[in-house]
């Protein structure tokens, strides 16, 4: 059985102040991008520019209170990698003083959103909760993809710049995003996690809602052309069912070749790879290839601290000093922060495509691994996506990211159980 019901003492907590407060909190961070929209067609300018911080110190402050009132930290395996990576850019900071006010930005743009790993971590207090944030995470996502597949049937108008010269689509979805590799990011994060609440939840008629909202998510994805969100949620995928059930690759690898024959445009979009025009374009200026080489000269010029934080391939660099985005978020964080900052950067990443197998691993046999599955397989989207896109620059994108790391984090707790610890003498686990 799934023991999924509340107590009355939840009930009872979630009307007072403090529950209002911690519902505020979560709820504006899984409606990130809907509530960011919102707020930037206020007057006032600081309400769109400003509100994601003032959610994020409540937030703490709420954490801060359960201290107080008795109640310990939660704590996850992805502190010490943070906290790794995190010293080392204080350090490339500190190295390079002639810039710091761009380098206090750099690093404000680079850590500021890994606080939702902590919020998610102290402020869900059960699976319900999780249920909830995740449902409205998995709605709104849908509502974005509905208003992609409008814009698709209407021929929205896009820039030029936003498909080849050798193409002939029509428009790309973007919805509220503005960008068709940004929405095709969310989508596809969000297709995974659908599944894992869909395969988990018991009441038929919400598995087929959570099912039909999985394939509006899908067709919104493919229809934003995005290639990089297409192979990243491919190989998130592959990684996932090559964990869990192999039959599960056989019928992914399946349902994409059935989609490139019967939807000529895919099939074309993605050919392109393979085409030498294709190549040689991304070799001039502005091309993706051409990017990444200026990452790398970057990187060649100064290989141990690299640019410095904010000073190369991302929002910050591309605002104050006038340099373009690297397309690729790890060629970004080479030449801003040096092999060593990179390093520290993959170890992170790492961290969490690990932490999910573990939490996967934990939970074998019991009706909360299809949850831990959704959850890997969101994350693993955003870290394959990130190999040919600046993802980490889009901030909800972001916010989701540790958002969901976070509640991977606590989902063991939340099932009853605890994650394994691997023995160093030996490479064998063992339960905490």
């Amino acid at each position: 059985m799934n023991a999924q019901p509340t107590t009355p003492s939840d009930n009872k907590a979630s009307v007072t102040p403090i529950g209002l407060l911690k519902s505020i909190v979560l709820y504006a961070l899984v409606a990130y991008p809907w509530v960011d929209a919102a707020l930037r067609r206020l007057p006032i300018a600081a309400a769109g520019s400003f509100w994601d911080e003032a959610i994020f110190a409540l937030g703490l402050l709420l954490i801060l209170q359960r201290r107080r009132s008795g109640k310990p930290l939660r704590s996850s395996p992805l502190l010490r990698p943070m906290g790794l990576f995190l010293a080392i850019s204080v350090a490339i900071l500190l190295a390079d003083l002639r810039h710091l006010s761009i380098g206090l930005e750099g690093l404000r743009a680079t850590f500021e959103y890994m606080v939702a790993v902590f919020l998610a971590l102290n402020l869900i207090d059960d699976l319900e909760e999780a249920r909830r944030c995740s449902y409205v995470l998995i709605g709104l996502g849908s509502l974005a993809a509905l208003h992609g597949i409008y814009q698709y049937a209407t021929h929205a108008p896009m820039p030029e710049s936003w498909i080849s010269v050798t193409e002939t689509l029509r428009t790309r979805a973007y919805s509220i995003v503005g960008s068709p590799n940004g929405l095709g990011d969310y989508l596809a994060l969000l297709v995974p996690l659908a599944l894992g609440w869909a395969r988990y939840e018991k009441r038929r008629w919400l598995r087929l809602v959570l099912l039909a909202a999985a394939g509006v998510l899908g067709l919104g994805l493919l229809l934003t052309f995005s290639r990089g969100a297409w192979l990243a949620l491919v190989g998130a995928i592959m990684v996932v069912a090559l964990s869990f059930d192999r039959r599960l690759l056989a019928a992914a690898l399946a349902a994409a070749v059935i989609l490139s024959v019967a939807v000529p445009p895919i099939s074309r979009r993605v050919g392109q790879l393979a085409s030498r025009h294709y190549w040689q374009r991304s070799m001039v200026y502005g091309g993706r290839l051409y990017r990444w080489n200026q990452a790398y000269e970057q990187l060649a010029h100064a290989p141990l601290t690299g640019a410095g934080m904010g000073q190369f391939g991302g929002a910050v660099a591309a605002r104050r000093m006038g340099v373009m985005y690297s397309d690729n978020y790890y060629a970004k964080t080479a030449a801003e922060a040096g092999v060593v900052g990179l390093a520290a950067f993959i170890v992170l990443m790492a961290a969490c495509g690990w932490l999910g197998f573990r939490t996967f691993r934990a939970l074998r046999g019991r009706p909360e691994q299809a949850l831990a599955l959704g959850l890997w397989g969101a994350l693993l989207v955003v870290i394959f996506h990130n190999a040919v896109e600046n993802i980490f620059e889009i901030p909800f994108i972001n916010v989701y990211f540790w958002f969901l790391a976070g509640l991977l984090s606590r989902l063991p707790a939340l099932a009853g159980t605890s994650l394994p610890e691997v023995q160093p003498e030996s490479g064998k686990e063992t339960s905490l």
